[in-house]
């Protein structure tokens, strides 16, 4: 669900805005609306010192991935500003050097071909009236008649290519040839390996230098946070509205209605001026979902496409059973959600907190792998149903016929469920008048399936039961044809109803049809599972030891690269089927701002 929102408008005098904005980012509950306004020379001032923290935080903390330091945890600003102007310094020439050692590198190993050479000497044949031309040819494409024509010699051939040098007095006419003139360093090869090896070393200096600042990466994370902070701070202070002469700060926000309480308490005890401000109709209200426990979990999910807009619900907890569903449809393998559930089990473990709702979500997508891997009986690509140990549950086990159909009713709930909340949605939002169309087209399809399907099953259906669909569903296409926009020209609706008609007759179908592939993805994972255990076991030599590790070998790599197939397709096309199918037929709009409040960030 979205959390309810107020707005506020508070008052204050300038001289006490600062105090009062302090105090406001520490209760951490108002997302302040901001005016439209450039960076100022401080706030840029911060967000390139804030740029040059971040960038030394990842280079140390990967250096002191290498080996273990022992950690300065005291903070001192200075300390911090000392650090950071050190750290420029040093970074600038690191990749300075780095850059020159590459340039330096690539030049090298394009003249290692002509190898060592002396340009003194080429200096001296320059001032006794003779040069030397350095070119280079495809072998194809050599003339045997330059060797004729000109001094020539070859120096080298290494992969197709000649290198070779033509000397001629300088008051010979330029020589051309269809080859490539090279220019040759004014320094040998040894001496540029030597330049190399003194930039390399002190490459490993800047290095050792960065190594030993590690011992204060407390500091520098302290420092990020002051500097995020201030950033924060500073944006909102410079675009929050002045008014009478720049003597008063207006301050508008919304916060969640149940901290409400909270924030007015708080107010009471600040030196300003508040009051409940209304909401415009084109305003744009930060989102904020809350949702039990389960459905909190896939609200990355949601996230993912976009927010709902203040004005619609939030799926995410009609999505969350679909999606995990999907998933273990797709992926449908026993084994591999059992390395889901066991793998995001063990990270939980080794990571943060922050993270750990995501190894949840892992571990419920785990559980329905785990569950279609069962009902279609594969185990890391082995068919339960063949093994005589199991043959009694032979008939509980799906085949093809039986999943292919299972995928499609799922899809049909999908699409059904999704067009129940499309009606709910637009009644509370615009009135049931203009859900009537919608209404009629959900009722026009369970009862069509209903009077075509059932017979199919078995079911007879009466001459009394049709004459009720007929009547009912003539009044449904009363409602699609001339109630589709209720308040317009009665023609008007019933072109805009056939204009509908055609795209929803065509679009409910491509989107049933689209819920193959939750079939066809799941029978592709299990079949080239099958494949790798049938290749691990026919390579293998009839060695012992050998042929074990052989067979082990293959199977670790097959498998490996199967679950990374499968995983991605079963999150990919999940995907597809909320965001396309589902969010389509639930009439969804999206498009809304995420509730961010103005609060202040806390060291770890």
């Amino acid at each position: 669900m979205i959390a309810k929102m107020k707005k506020y408008g508070i008052i204050s005098y300038a001289k006490d805005f600062p105090n009062f904005l302090d105090s406001l980012q520490d209760l951490g509950l108002i997302d302040i609306t901001q005016t439209l306004c450039s960076l100022e020379g401080e706030e840029k001032k911060i967000l390139n010192w804030l740029s040059f923290c971040n960038d030394a935080i990842k280079r140390l903390e990967a250096y002191q991935a290498e080996k273990q330091y022992k950690i300065h945890s005291i903070y001192n600003p200075r300390k911090a500003a000392y650090i950071l102007k050190e750290y420029q310094k040093a970074a600038s020439e690191y990749e300075q050097i780095d850059e020159e050692i590459k340039q330096r590198d690539k030049r090298y190993y394009e003249l290692l071909p002509w190898g060592e050479y002396d340009p003194s000497i080429v200096e001296k044949l320059g001032e006794n009236d003779l040069d030397l031309l350095f070119f280079t040819c495809d072998k194809r494409n050599f003339d045997p008649t330059w060797s004729e024509k000109y001094d020539l010699e070859i120096v080298n051939e290494e992969k197709g290519i000649y290198y070779f040098v033509i000397a001629k007095s300088k008051h010979h006419e330029k020589i051309t040839i269809a080859a490539n003139e090279v220019k040759m360093p004014s320094i040998s090869l040894n001496r540029q390996m030597e330049e190399i090896d003194v930039l390399k070393l002190r490459h490993a200096e800047l290095e050792l230098l960065f190594k030993e600042m590690i011992p204060y990466l407390p500091t520098l994370y302290q420092e990020r946070t002051r500097l995020q902070n201030a950033l924060s701070f500073d944006r909102i202070a410079t675009c929050t509205e002045f008014s009478v002469d720049d003597t008063v700060r207006i301050t508008k926000g919304f916060i969640p209605e149940d901290q409400e309480a909270d924030f007015l308490t708080f107010l009471e005890t600040q030196p300003v001026y508040y009051t409940v401000l209304d909401v415009e109709e084109a305003e744009s209200i930060p989102v904020l979902l809350k949702n039990n426990s389960f459905a909190k979990l896939y609200e990355p999910i949601t996230k993912i496409f976009s927010l709902p807009n203040h004005k619609e619900m939030d799926l995410t907890p009609f999505l969350a059973p679909f999606f995990m569903l999907f998933v273990g449809f797709c992926a449908a393998d026993a084994g591999y959600g059992l390395v889901l559930v066991l793998g995001a089990a063990f990270a939980k473990r080794k990571v943060s907190a922050d993270f750990r709702p995501i190894l949840s979500l892992v571990q419920w997508l785990g559980g329905a792998t785990i569950l279609f891997g069962i009902l279609s009986g594969g185990f890391f690509g082995i068919k339960l149903a063949e093994i005589p140990a199991l043959s009694r549950f032979t008939n509980y086990f799906l085949d093809e016929d039986n999943l292919m159909i299972l995928a499609l009713a799922l899809g049909g709930v999908h699409i059904v469920f999704a067009m129940c909340l499309n009606i709910v949605g637009i009644t509370r939002r615009r009135g049931f008048k203009y859900a009537i169309s919608k209404l009629g087209w959900l009722t026009l399809l369970l009862s069509s399936v209903a009077v075509f399907g059932l017979p199919e099953l078995g079911v007879a259906i009466s001459e009394a039961l049709m004459t009720v669909y007929y009547v009912v569903a003539g009044l449904c296409g009363l409602a699609i044809f001339f109630y589709n926009t209720p308040g317009k020209n009665p023609l008007v609706q019933f072109g805009s109803g056939l204009w509908i008609a055609y795209n929803t007759v065509v679009g409910l179908l491509g989107d049933f049809l689209s819920y193959v592939r939750l079939f066809a993805l799941g029978l592709a994972g299990s079949i080239l599972g099958m494949v790798f255990n049938s290749l691990a076991f026919d390579m293998a030599p009839d060695i012992p030891v050998i042929g074990a590790l052989v067979t082990l070998i293959v199977l670790l790599f097959g498998h490996s690269l199967n679950f990374a197939l499968v995983m991605l397709g079963a999150f990919v096309h999940p995907l597809r089927l909320t965001f396309v199918e589902f969010y389509k037929n639930a009439g969804f709009e999206g498009g809304g701002r995420e509730y961010k409040p103005f609060i202040k960030i806390k060291n770890e």
